[in-house]
């Protein structure tokens, strides 16, 4: 996928964030996020949120919404799985990749791998979405087949977070206070670095400087 065609396939799939009623409803931004998810990497048969703060950890709990799906709460359940790995310690591109649940993967997570297999599930793509500094959640992409989240998949991803991270900033902003979370002071600039990050996963190099 060139640079053109990835800017475009996003636009397209960002479109459906574009909505400001999103911004008023914190949990319809919740499943709007998830449904573009699907679109942006469509390498992924199913999606869903594993939330930060626990609120939804308990499996059947009325109150989850329709996103936070029965593998999503089993990984808080046990404290086990990718969705817990980006959450705790994620990378600097806030991506954790499984390639196979089967294969070497299934010793990194091994409480829930078995899980996932027997959902039909064989690889995951677990997206840190954050809203100023603070792990707010696990954007979860399952796969039904081994390496389904290969460079493309993992590039889409990434730079598809940035843009829902922004609708949760906007859409808590609107929550109710008990909803909030207060970044802790921060003295940098929170987008240093970003515009680099974006070019290297677009394979974009920066030009010799002419005069």
């Amino acid at each position: 996928m060139t640079v053109d065609t990835l800017v475009a396939h996003l636009r397209r799939s960002g479109t459906a964030l574009n909505d400001a009623t999103l911004v008023r409803h914190h949990e319809s931004a919740l499943t709007r996020i998830v449904s573009a998810a699907l679109t942006a990497v469509p390498a992924a048969a199913s999606a869903g949120l594993s939330l930060a703060d626990g609120r939804y950890g308990a499996a059947g709990d009325p109150a989850s919404p329709a996103v936070v799906g029965p593998l999503d709460t089993l990984q808080a359940e046990l404290g086990d799985g990718p969705a817990m790995t980006v959450l705790a310690r994620a990378p600097l591109d806030g991506l954790v990749v499984v390639d196979d649940f089967a294969g070497d993967d299934r010793r990194r997570w091994p409480a829930f791998s078995a899980h996932a297999l027997d959902a039909g599930y064989r690889s995951m793509l677990s997206i840190l979405l954050e809203v100023g500094g603070v792990p707010r959640a696990a954007l979860n992409l399952y796969g039904r087949e081994p390496r389904m989240f290969g460079a493309q998949a993992r590039r889409a991803g990434g730079l598809f977070a940035v843009t829902a991270g922004m609708l949760l900033l906007a859409a808590e902003q609107t929550a109710p206070p008990s909803r909030r979370v207060e970044a802790p002071p921060r003295i940098e600039n929170p987008l240093a670095g970003t515009a680099r990050w974006v070019d290297e996963q677009c394979g974009v190099t920066d030009a010799p400087t002419t005069r």
